[in-house]
């Protein structure tokens, strides 16, 4: 952005397009923060006057205002601690994929050798043949289920 120079009684720095910076100036008793249109203000208060004075010195070495060199470092700040959490959470999902394929490598192994335990195991129900004696018959013939289809033939 170009420096600029306002002059009047409350000068307000408003960020316009392609780097453009528009002073203006309040001429009524508007709303704190309210500015023509503009209800959004944030309040910086900077306690330590080193710090203070480290800006004002950076941004009239930039040739910029202290409010654009504040929100270039502001804007730096978040790209950085964007990129640190995108990494954070790439490692992260990194680390649970491969704790789910050992958990699941873990599981179906566990799962094969219970299956292998359970084969040599004896059956808990032995199949056998039910033998009706020969002329025997149900009470009341059943025209469905097993027993009609066997009759049948």
């Amino acid at each position: 952005m170009r420096p600029f120079s306002c002059s009047g009684p409350i000068p307000i720095q408003i960020g316009g397009s392609l780097g453009d910076v528009i002073c203006t100036w309040l001429t009524s008793l508007a709303p704190f923060g309210t500015v023509w249109g503009m209800t959004k203000a944030f309040p910086l208060r900077i306690r330590d006057q080193r710090t203070r004075d480290l800006i004002r010195n950076v941004a009239a070495r930039e040739g910029i205002s202290q409010n654009e060199l504040l929100e270039q470092a502001a804007e730096h700040e978040l790209i950085a601690r964007g990129a640190l959490i995108a990494d954070e959470l790439e490692a992260s999902a990194a680390y649970l994929r491969r704790a789910t394929q050992v958990t699941m490598a873990t599981l179906i192994e566990a799962s094969i050798a219970e299956f292998v335990v359970g084969e040599a195991l004896t059956e808990p129900m032995r199949a056998h043949q039910v033998v009706m004696p020969a002329g025997h018959r149900p009470r009341q013939p059943s025209v469905i289920g097993a027993v009609a289809a066997f009759t049948r033939g």
